[in-house]
């Protein structure tokens, strides 16, 4: 899976400088490395080992090392935000808490190797590498976190820019103790759009059996953040021979051109359950209805059968002009998924 970044105007005057804006995507914890296999969405996800750590975790990145004003936050939440979830949202307090590095290098981690006052910003006191090494890495105090599944996130705020970037796997503190379950969910990963049935997918892990329950939100902006609705619980799937558990999720009911991302809660044999939101959405798209286009226009979707033409038939006119505005409606629909796609990188 890959992560997304979202990105917000401040409107105040600009401090970047620049071509990029720089984004910390995280090497540790390591992504688990799913590959799409099939048309049927079996996946490899190996090789993936869940990360744990006990004292202390050293999380690295890479940036591009070529944004001289970019400074990154570090923060640890107990999941992985939805696409929703802003930059201000992770910084408001009580949201996230923020990494204090061991080496107290509190004064922010500069994506480039240096800080020029000459550039418009003001440098902390402590720059990101004194030592001159250029290292993408910060040591995670983790003795005094409590045990429990965390996900990391790195913060740029770069005005006009703030944006973010979140690991695609958890750390599972544990001292001494046995990990507590945690997840990583593999669909919704943002492709696609779907009519009646949607097949979620996610890898777990933790003391056995393991129980799950699921959510849904509407990607909508100020809803990631507010009370979900239920989709299922008690659910105790079997896994699939490719290491996922799933499932197939009645989406009929849901609006059209509409999209919707899931949260997944994990319980294992000792009662202990942690959560975690999909990253990404699906699209739900109902043929026969009227789809809004990005531009708010509104045209008439595929039909089924659409395209069929008989020869010499009087009503020939007439279907072919339902045949057009079925390759309309389709050529937007496939401009306006790959849009949304598009958000992924």
């Amino acid at each position: 899976m890959c992560a997304a970044v979202t990105l917000l105007a401040s409107g105040r005057a600009g401090a970047h400088v620049g071509a990029a804006v720089a984004v910390a995507k995280f090497k540790t914890p390591a992504d688990p490395g799913i590959t799409h296999v099939d048309p049927n969405d079996t996946i490899d996800p190996t090789p993936f080992t869940w990360t744990t750590a006990d004292a202390s975790y050293t999380v690295t990145w890479d940036d591009g090392d070529t944004d001289p004003t970019g400074r990154f936050t570090f923060y640890y939440m107990d999941h992985q935000p939805t696409f929703q979830v802003t930059a201000d949202d992770v910084e408001t307090p009580g949201y996230a808490t923020k990494i204090d590095d061991v080496n107290n290098n509190n004064g922010g981690f500069w994506a480039s190797c240096y800080c020029s006052a000459d550039q418009g910003v003001t440098c902390p006191v402590v720059t990101r590498d004194p030592a001159g090494n250029c290292a993408n890495q910060v040591t995670w105090n983790t003795s005094v976190i409590p045990a429990g599944t965390y996900w990391i996130i790195a913060v740029n705020n770069d005005p006009p820019f703030h944006v973010y970037y979140s690991s695609n796997a958890p750390i599972r503190v544990a001292h001494g103790g046995t990990p507590l379950p945690a997840a990583v969910i593999v669909r919704p990963d943002g492709f696609g759009a779907w009519d009646t049935t949607y097949h979620l997918q996610w890898l777990a892990d933790g003391k056995a059996p393991l129980t799950f329950a699921l959510e849904y939100g509407l990607e909508d902006t100020g809803t990631a953040l507010m009370p979900q609705t239920p989709l299922a619980s008690g659910l105790m799937p079997a896994p699939n021979a490719d290491g996922t558990f799933g499932y197939d999720w009645d989406v009929s009911g849901l609006d059209t051109n509409k999209a919707y991302w899931v949260r997944l809660t994990v319980t294992d044999g000792d009662g202990n359950s942690t959560f975690t939101d999909s990253h990404f959405a699906t699209t739900i798209f109902h043929s026969g209805g009227m789809m809004t286009t990005p531009d708010m226009s509104m045209v008439m979707p595929p039909k089924k059968h659409g395209c069929e033409i008989g020869a010499g038939d009087s009503s020939g006119a007439s279907r072919g002009a339902l045949s057009l505005a079925t390759v309309i409606g389709a050529l937007v629909l496939a401009f306006w998924v790959a849009r949304r796609a598009a958000r992924r990188g």
